[in-house]
């Protein structure tokens, strides 16, 4: 409240004026009021224009950070994209192998078992577990082996 009743006083040093401002937004926005209210009308035009330029270049800044914002997300967008499409091409091929892998194990298992092989040849030729052995003859309606 002093500070204001300071500035309406009119009674301050043009150095006392801008401290006062420093301390008190308000008070700064306040001044600035009057000097625009004093100003002859072409000074009043020129300060108009002036603020006008630095509105229109702020709101052409701030377009351009949004707008490029927008360009960077969906940049980023078709990368995660690309990444994520080679990623699960790697995911697939890694599939692919290891069903493979027990595919050749099945079918290993199978002709074993045709050829009346014992169950330990056949743990040996697939590294496979008496009962993952079981279980895989089971799942093909097959009896278990001893």
């Amino acid at each position: 409240m002093e500070r204001w009743l300071a500035y309406f006083a009119n009674q301050l040093s043009k150095e006392e004026k801008e401290e006062l401002a420093m301390l008190n937004p308000e008070i700064a926005e306040a001044m600035d009021a009057s000097e625009r209210y004093l100003m002859d009308e072409a000074a009043y035009r020129e300060y108009l224009q002036r603020e006008s330029a630095i509105w229109d270049y702020n709101n052409d800044i701030n377009g351009s950070r949004e707008e490029g914002r927008e360009i960077g997300r969906e940049e980023g967008r078709e990368e995660g994209r690309a990444e994520g499409r080679a990623e699960g091409r790697e995911v697939g091929r890694e599939e692919g192998r290891k069903n493979g892998l027990v595919e050749e194990k099945q079918n290993t298992i199978l002709r074993l078992r045709n050829k009346k092989k014992p169950l330990a040849d056949i743990m040996d030729a697939t590294d496979w577990t008496a009962v993952q052995i079981n279980d895989f003859l089971r799942s093909q309606n097959l009896p278990p082996m001893q």
